[in-house]
């Protein structure tokens, strides 16, 4: 029969080792654990210490024989062990706590830094975007640069041409007027003299005017005119040449037309004998109607109509050649003409329709 103070003996000895490879472990988890939790460790590693001396006290006094209350250390045992038993519950429960807020920042952490990450990715998607943007309007303005410059180089040789024309049938004509003696000649030869000379006259005052506009130093008058009168007037201005070719002027103004007007009526008849004058030189039969009403629509104007003011609608229609409906805004364009052909067959620098838009809407219009 095995001896039980040995067995004791042997028990407590395994004891005793498991304590200290314990207090070994636990010193190397130390460095581990959060901050606020080290002196709750440092506790349970002294018990863990206490618990050892104990053992190897219970081990001293069972060979040596020295008197010691038995009771009195098995209380101790037991309430050391209870104690223990509480500090590694106790200490497990504030480090599972501290875990979970551990892991509880580092999600918030986690989310925060996705969120600032979206939104920076969001941020590069919009500067791309715009990046974008920019290069096509850079590439838009080039375009529009490249086809302003192509309009002038084709303004510049059309003007090259419409002057050097007049200009030769002046000085041609005066030659051979110089040298003929036949007065009935002489009176025809004088006339297209003239008629070279009003031509030239006109180019003179198209460039003229359109470099006004751009310079914004053109002004305009503000006096009382016979409206009627003028559209009358300018009509029969026109009318030779509408005759010389056939067609049938007409002319169609509205009864709430007022009779009186207040403006610049100098500059509207310009553009009156612009919109006339090519409906006339485009059209080779049928006829040209110019319809003058007060507009009821709700039209969108560069400057505010004040109340005391009406809105004079021109219409001119014609059974010419035509405009092809995307070239409606072209023509109104500087140095534009619906197609470049037409400028080789009928004549012109394209300046008369951009200088009748520019000044109706310095009159208030469009």
């Amino acid at each position: 029969m095995i001896d039980s103070t040995l067995l004791s003996s042997i028990m407590v000895g395994f004891g005793a080792g498991f304590l200290l490879v314990s207090i070994l472990i636990s010193k190397g988890v130390y460095s581990m654990v959060p901050k606020g939790l080290h002196a709750k460790w440092l506790t349970l590693t002294g018990l863990m210490c206490f618990f050892l001396i104990g053992y190897l006290g219970f081990i001293i006094i069972q060979h040596t024989n020295i008197p010691f209350p038995v009771e009195l250390l098995v209380g101790a045992v037991f309430m050391g062990g209870a104690f223990f038993v509480f500090l590694v519950i106790n200490l497990s429960k504030h480090t599972i706590v501290k875990l979970r807020n551990l892991n509880d920042n580092l999600e918030h952490i986690v989310a925060r830094r996705t969120t600032d990450l979206v939104s920076a990715n969001q941020t590069l998607q919009q500067e791309i975007i715009e990046r974008e943007q920019t290069e096509a309007k850079l590439e838009e303005a080039k375009s529009a640069a490249e086809a302003a410059n192509r309009a002038k180089s084709e303004f510049l040789a059309n003007m090259s041409h419409e002057i050097r024309t007049p200009m030769n049938a002046i000085i041609g004509f005066t030659e051979i007027l110089l040298k003929n003696d036949n007065h009935a000649q002489r009176h025809d030869y004088l006339a297209l003299v003239q008629n070279s000379a009003n031509r030239l006259m006109e180019l003179i005052n198209d460039i003229l005017d359109f470099s006004k506009i751009e310079a914004q130093k053109i002004e305009l008058e503000t006096i009382p005119f016979d409206l009627e009168n003028l559209v009358q007037t300018t009509m029969k201005m026109l009318a030779v040449k509408a005759h010389e070719k056939n067609l049938e002027l007409v002319l169609d103004i509205a009864p709430e037309v007022p009779r009186m007007a207040c403006g610049d009526p100098g500059r509207l008849r310009q553009i009156l004998v612009n919109l006339i004058g090519n409906a006339i030189k485009f059209t080779e039969q049928g006829e040209v109607v110019i319809r003058t009403s007060v507009s009821d629509k709700d039209i969108e104007l560069p400057v505010p109509m004040k109340k005391d003011q009406l809105l004079i609608h021109f219409t001119v229609h014609d059974t010419g050649i035509g405009i092809p409906p995307e070239q409606i805004k072209v023509i109104f364009e500087s140095f534009t003409q619906a197609d470049g052909s037409v400028s080789r067959k009928y004549g012109g620098t394209g300046l008369g329709l951009s200088i009748s838009a520019r000044l109706a809407i310095l009159m208030g219009g469009d």
